[in-house]
């Protein structure tokens, strides 16, 4: 895993990411909401956020 908040911080960058991804079990949040991940390889391969929760 790789730890987003020290090398991704670019708020260019969007990240593709499963709504049951969000830690807090809502599979929702609000738009604009600031967040923290981890990246991980998803299922083709492709870094995905894991492990989302409110910064």
């Amino acid at each position: 895993m790789i730890d987003a908040a020290a090398k991704y911080r670019d708020p260019t960058v969007e990240w593709f990411f499963h709504c049951s991804e969000i830690a807090d079990g809502s599979r929702s949040t609000e738009p604009a909401t600031e967040v923290t991940f981890r990246l991980v390889a998803g299922h083709v391969g492709r870094l995905e956020a894991h492990d989302i929760r409110p910064a």
